[in-house]
């Protein structure tokens, strides 16, 4: 299927009263339907319409992790499907329904899917989830408060840590430049990825395009550059050069 053909298929399951969900996928059984988009479907732009429409998104599976403390009031009929092939998926409560949007890993290369669960829908009297505003630490506080505030963040998404090993001497070295204990923390604890499709937030030793270390060489290579003059892939500042000023993201 094509993406308006997908959106109009999920949008039929989505409705109130809609048809039994029963997948025809191998090894699948009742309680969703999976959709299987053409290898033409763009997984971003699908995000944003499904986004557009049903509000909201969940971060279910990012990078080949799933959140660990999803349950079936969060998402988990969006997961359990698939086992360990999620490669990431994103979902959207509507009714008594769920929405899903991802991709399962297929030989070297990921295949996008769409599916539709069936969700039991929160009571109409139950209030809506609390809105926890986050506010960042002062410029001036100290390691502990700074290790305080990772364990804010930790206990505000419900994340376990993933306690991920790095090599960090080795990753100072070839930067040049010691970095902050918190954000160490943060790297172990959740590796790269990205908190509510807005802050993209470089780890070390995971995929590509969210290791720090391979970001910045990146950043640096297209710096020496000179096709593009002196505009920075930084800018508009300059990219960290090991013995000078400049900016890591």
């Amino acid at each position: 299927m094509g993406d308006q053909e997908l959106l109009d298929a999920v949008d039929l399951l989505a409705r109130p009263g809609g048809r039994e969900l029963v997948c025809a996928r191998a090894g699948h059984g009742a309680g969703h339907v999976c959709l299987v988009a053409s290898d033409a479907v763009d997984l971003s732009a699908l995000r944003r319409e499904f986004s557009r429409r049903y509000g909201q998104l969940r971060n279910l599976v990012m990078g080949g992790y799933a959140d660990p403390k999803v349950t079936g009031r969060t998402g988990l009929p969006l997961l359990a499907p698939f086992g360990g092939e999620l490669a990431e998926m994103r979902g959207w409560a509507c009714g008594d329904r769920w929405i899903g949007c991802g991709a399962v890993r297929a030989g070297d290369g990921v295949q996008v899917v769409v599916l539709v669960a069936e969700r039991d829908a929160p009571p109409a009297e139950e209030p809506p989830e609390e809105i926890v505003r986050v506010v960042p630490p002062r410029r001036d506080t100290g390691s502990d408060d700074a290790r305080a505030w990772v364990r804010r963040v930790l206990d505000l998404t419900g994340w376990e840590p993933l306690g991920l090993p790095v090599d960090w001497a080795t990753v100072e070295e070839e930067l040049g430049v010691p970095l902050p204990a918190d954000y160490k923390e943060l790297a172990e604890a959740f590796g790269g990825g990205v908190f509510s499709e807005s802050v993209y937030f470089m780890g070390c030793g995971t995929s590509l395009s969210f290791d720090l270390p391979a970001q910045w060489r990146a950043a640096l290579s297209a710096a020496r550059d000179g096709t593009y003059g002196s505009v920075s892939a930084a800018g508009p500042y300059d990219a960290y050069t090991p013995g000078a000023k400049g900016i890591v993201t």
